[in-house]
């Protein structure tokens, strides 16, 4: 059992985890948009910027540099009136007081999920996962693709966040249970 453990870690280090490209392709086009329906966007702003950090395990590197360049093709560096700038940072280079205004986390290890969750939590910007199963461990808001596409909303951990949402945003979401 503890050699197929070490080898499952080993492969997740050297390859990397598995992603759905169309599902990354959706959640690079919807997720900026959803942050500008944060109410107390302005209070989160760097310079009038929106900084969307994209968090990643060290063997997925090149899939959030892909990543980046989707949403920067999508948006050409402006998200509404505001500028944009990606930043994309492994799970270990993530500090307490990081200049961000939301987050994308792509897979990682639970440790490392929760880790940056709670750092979220404390700084009240919206948390946004590649995987639905994290809204589970405290991430806010997953889109998922099942018969058709579905925004999820963990509104129970909001109260954690304090994040308020302009109207339509609570119109367009489904409401995550656990």
């Amino acid at each position: 059992m503890k050699k197929l453990i070490l080898f499952l870690l080993i492969n997740i280090s050297l390859l990397g985890f598995n992603y759905d490209n169309l599902l990354l392709k959706a959640q690079a086009n919807i997720y900026p948009k959803l942050i500008l329906l944060d109410k107390d966007i302005d209070k989160k702003l760097y310079n009038n910027t929106i900084i969307f950090t994209i968090v990643y395990h060290d063997s997925d590197y090149e899939k959030a540099k892909e990543l980046e360049e989707l949403i920067y093709k999508n948006y050409q560096e402006h998200l509404g009136s505001y500028k944009l700038k990606i930043q994309i940072k492994e799970f270990k280079d993530i500090k307490d007081n990081i200049k961000t205004t939301a987050i994308y986390i792509l897979k990682g290890l639970d440790s490392q999920v929760r880790s940056i969750i709670k750092k979220a939590q404390k700084l009240h910007v919206i948390t946004f996962s590649y995987e639905l199963k994290y809204l589970k461990k405290g991430a806010l808001i997953s889109l998922h693709i099942e018969d058709e596409t579905n925004i999820y909303f963990n509104n129970e951990i909001n109260k954690l966040y304090k994040i308020k949402f302009l109207d339509i945003f609570y119109q367009v979401v489904r409401y995550y249970h656990d």
